[in-house]
């Protein structure tokens, strides 16, 4: 690893975790409510370190199979290059657990507020779902 500096990024800096989607966001033209979700339910991946004990859940039916891609194409292009493949099943983080941390933060939740979930990566490198994970120590490309 000689000249290269490997470097950690925890969350995105200067937002922290879960911040990115709390202002300034729109809304797709279509809602999904839970109760629509309910027949993708699975399981989240184990969360090791332990959250903290108010974030501790049973992990087997707290998640959604729902399988998502992110495509880019140029005008001159016929199809789009696949940027990324993943699933939000890969989330750390459930949807209950997000909305708890808003709340003990202090974030002043209403009912029909807006939540997004963030960045959704998967295990895999053509699964990372953010650009500092896709371009990070890659001397080449995907």
């Amino acid at each position: 690893m000689t000249g290269r500096r490997v470097t950690c990024q925890w969350e995105y800096v200067p937002l922290g975790p879960f911040n990115a989607k709390s202002f300034a966001s729109s809304i797709l033209p279509w809602i999904v409510t839970l109760e629509a979700l309910e027949s993708f339910k699975t399981s989240s991946p184990a969360q090791n370190p332990l959250p903290l004990t108010y974030l501790q859940e049973d992990l087997s039916a707290n998640s959604y199979d729902i399988y998502l891609s992110v495509e880019l194409k140029a005008k001159y292009q016929e199809q789009a290059d696949i940027i990324c493949k993943t699933n939000f099943k890969y989330m750390y983080w459930s949807i209950a657990q997000q909305l708890t941390h808003h709340m003990v933060a202090g974030c002043n939740v209403q009912v029909s507020d807006l939540m997004g979930s963030g960045t959704i990566s998967g295990p895999t490198p053509d699964s990372y779902g953010s650009l500092l994970e896709i371009t990070w120590n890659n001397s080449k490309p995907l």
